[in-house]
């Protein structure tokens, strides 16, 4: 890896409706318009082997990294350039929102909720339905146009600290029943 590597990031459980087999293609298809790229791979699961078999079905042993889990995500997340996030269906996902607060373009699929997409302008939802290299082809043009600052987005979000604070706030004052 050099200085340029596109390096992409996602953190999950390693189970089907985080669709990690599904990013690994994707992935593929953006490696093939991308060679200096690779992606990382945070968390462990069930479907662990599944997704070491696939990277080597695609020849991809030395481009994929598996860290399993780890303390300290934030350090993985500062080294990432695009976090992608592409899962079948979602509550209130963690880790995309984490990954805007350091600031990463992120990546998801719109069966997450729209209340995790605080970063609108460096965002890009996607519908995991297209075909892998529609999807790849859409991920490597909108990188090459997103902003890449660091900012992030967080404090005019509704996961702001004043912002908790006034709902926390607000909740007090109500009268108990």
């Amino acid at each position: 890896m050099s200085d340029h590597t596109l390096l992409i990031g996602n953190v999950g459980r390693f189970e089907p409706q985080k669709n990690q087999i599904h990013l690994l293609n994707i992935f593929s298809e953006i490696h093939k318009r991308c060679a200096d790229s690779c992606l990382i791979l945070i968390g462990q699961g069930s479907l662990e082997e599944s997704l070491h078999r696939r990277v080597a079905e695609l020849g991809l042993d030395r481009q994929v990294i598996f860290t399993g889990s780890i303390y300290r995500v934030e350090d993985y997340y500062a080294a990432m350039d695009m976090f992608v996030f592409p899962s079948l269906f979602e509550g209130l996902p963690v880790a995309p929102l984490e990954a805007q607060c350091s600031g990463l373009p992120v990546v998801m699929s719109k069966s997450c909720t729209d209340a995790v997409n605080i970063n609108v302008k460096k965002n890009l939802i996607i519908d995991i339905q297209d075909s892998d290299e529609h999807i790849a082809n859409k991920i490597y043009d909108w990188y090459q146009c997103v902003p890449k600052d660091r900012k992030s987005s967080v404090e005019s979000s509704q996961f702001s600290m004043a912002k908790q604070i006034q709902s926390f706030e607000k909740i007090m004052e109500e009268p108990l029943e």
